[in-house]
């Protein structure tokens, strides 16, 4: 009898301490809420429409995530206890420019799409063509600690345009209200930029040009293009094309080499044209006239 009473004391006593309550955990690793704050040079006036911040651990190129927020910010969830590298980056740029390559944070890129004109690809067949980019803001902290509470996570960033903005003017082009559209191209420009190395890349291709007007109280051309950078290898020339067009058939077009300039740093191109743009084609130059291929995307003058 005394052992069957020893015996359901032992049960019970292993009952109690089988049923002790303990809180458990379906959904390690841990997550810890950090607060990205989106810093503007004027926070009235934000420029971009929508961030994204892309993590990577510190040591090795893994991916921890993408989280898409408003300019301002939002709270996102990240395992603690781990060094990161964290961009953030304008998402939605503009239309003209195209991501590739987010899921490996080193090679994270952003580039425009190729481009077609068939009257400078008569000029210079061999030159691949692209688009100009949009203004593109971005940010990059090398390493950010994420700690446990209570202490707070915060995670800041201060984007900048990557994007390059030139002008343009072209001397003494007389008769410059006669013109009726342009356009321009500059050879030797990146394609695409990438984030964690904040570099462009090296391939040079030739941007159009979309922005020009005549400035007729001066007799020049003026205007300005949007790239990533140019290629400055010594061996890679910059030429500045710009074609016009005037009534009725009339066309014209002229290159200069601008490596010089944009190698020494000037963000404005100025050149010389000395041209005298005729009332009727043929009329007062010996430059060969041309009929414009009128099938493609030139720029119209509002006169």
């Amino acid at each position: 009898m005394r052992k069957t009473i020893s015996y359901i004391v032992l049960v019970f006593v292993a009952t109690l301490v089988s049923c002790e309550h303990k809180e458990l955990c379906y959904d390690h690793p841990h997550y810890n809420e950090v607060n990205v704050i989106i810093h503007w040079e004027n926070d009235k006036d934000m420029p971009a429409q929508g961030m994204r911040t892309h993590l990577g651990l510190e040591q090795g190129n893994y991916k921890v995530g993408l989280t898409d927020m408003p300019s301002c910010g939002a709270k996102i969830n990240i395992p603690p206890q781990n060094s990161y590298r964290a961009l953030c980056y304008d998402y939605m740029g503009g239309g003209s420019i195209y991501f590739k390559n987010e899921e490996d944070f080193e090679q994270t890129e952003i580039y425009t799409n190729e481009a077609t004109r068939a009257s400078y690809s008569k000029l210079y067949p061999d030159e691949k063509l692209i688009h100009q980019p949009e203004n593109f803001f971005m940010d990059q902290v090398e390493r950010f600690d994420v700690v446990r509470p209570p202490r707070i996570n915060e995670l800041h960033f201060y984007p900048t345009n990557r994007v390059e903005r030139y002008t343009f003017e072209i001397r003494n082009v007389r008769g410059v209200e006669r013109i009726s559209a342009f356009a321009g191209a500059c050879s030797g420009i990146s394609r695409s930029y990438f984030l964690s190395k904040e570099s462009i890349s090296d391939e040079p291709y030739t941007v159009l040009l979309y922005e020009a007007k005549p400035m007729k109280d001066k007799n020049t051309i003026e205007g300005e293009f949007l790239i990533f950078g140019h290629c400055r290898n010594s061996k890679i020339v910059h030429n500045f094309t710009m074609e016009v067009a005037f009534a009725p058939d009339g066309y014209r077009y002229k290159t200069w080499n601008v490596t010089d300039q944009m190698h020494n740093g000037s963000h404005h191109l100025i050149m010389d044209w000395d041209i005298d743009i005729p009332i009727t084609p043929g009329s007062g130059t010996d430059m060969e006239v041309d009929v414009i291929p009128w099938d493609e995307v030139w720029i119209p003058i509002d006169m």
